[in-house]
């Protein structure tokens, strides 16, 4: 019989139990009552068995259905959950239907501005704050009512800036290229001209290592550029068993093993990943700086 909680299930163990009913996953509170034994239960796409005095069996297919009967049951029932809607806000002991996830740690405080993400994985809250189009605050409350112009806003789930070298700050704005708060006052169209400038340049750089990279694998130099670890990764792929290939300088190929064709390019992916890895650190010091002058003197980190 094939598995049949694909798309709903039911798993209790360690005296804490789950749904999954249209794709939400719901606490149990209390053990499953069936007519069957058991002291943990998997129903679940990946499992259909039960575990009674550490000794673990599959399901029968009575008690499959009965599980199944038993879910479709509680279904009917009313059933209130805390959870959050679309926006991550917080809604205590609504139908389940209102809520987007379950969740079950309430918000820090009652304050409005306490959202959380139904996307993340981890029950994280945090506070949020509303925004115009052009990015600056419209109040510290996102349930408070906005002029009714038609105009658009957001919510920003940064925390603000904080700390003594922020205290000049007369209005904070949050900036939609860069993702951060700054100072609206104070920060200006050119300094986003300079990052962007900058961002290019250290770009222009990493391409141009990528260029020339090179890699010792197995005592011997090889090109390490994007071009060789895409044929290399493509041969892994087909499965081909051997592949001649120069290294650096050469004029005679050496052949290459299905290992040596892994290693070779594991090692170049490695080393092109260490030229990324500084990239990164560059382009993120680069959107740190807010002054003019230190942006058109800024070359590199490493």
């Amino acid at each position: 019989m094939d598995n049949p909680f694909k798309n709903e299930g039911l798993v209790w163990a360690n005296g804490k139990g789950m749904y999954l009913i249209d794709n939400m996953l719901i606490p149990l509170a209390y053990k499953p009552n069936l007519t069957f034994q058991f002291d943990s239960l998997y129903c679940e796409a990946t499992l259909c068995r039960k575990v009674v005095e550490d000794a673990d069996y599959p399901l029968t297919e009575d008690e499959i259905q009965e599980v199944q009967d038993y879910i479709t049951t509680e279904k009917t029932n009313p059933m209130s959950v805390d959870g959050v809607d679309a926006d991550g806000k917080y809604l205590r002991q609504v139908s389940l239907g209102e809520v987007k996830r379950v969740v079950r740690a309430s918000p820090p405080n009652e304050s409005q501005t306490w959202r959380l993400d139904p996307n993340n994985f981890f029950e994280l809250w945090v506070q949020v704050f509303p925004v115009d189009t052009d990015g600056y605050r419209l109040d510290t409350n996102p349930d408070a009512p906005y002029p009714d112009d038609g105009s658009a806003h957001y919510i920003v789930r940064t925390p603000l800036p904080v700390g003594n070298e922020n205290n000049h700050v007369k209005k904070w704005k949050w900036d939609f290229v860069v993702n951060k708060w700054i100072d609206g006052e104070l920060y200006v169209n050119k300094i986003k001209t300079l990052h962007s400038r900058k961002i290019m340049e250290q770009s222009e750089r990493l391409y141009g290592s990528l260029k020339e990279l090179t890699v010792a694998y197995k005592g011997t130099k090889y090109d390490a550029d994007l071009d060789a670890l895409n044929i290399l990764t493509a041969a892994v792929g087909l499965g081909i068993e051997t592949i001649t290939w120069f290294p650096t300088d050469a004029i005679t190929p050496v052949a290459l093993s299905t290992a040596d064709i892994k290693g070779l390019a594991q090692a170049i992916f490695d080393e092109q990943q260490k030229e990324f890895a500084n990239f990164y650190v560059n382009k993120k010091a680069i959107l740190k700086i807010l002054d003019e002058e230190t942006l058109i003197n800024f070359t590199r980190i490493k």
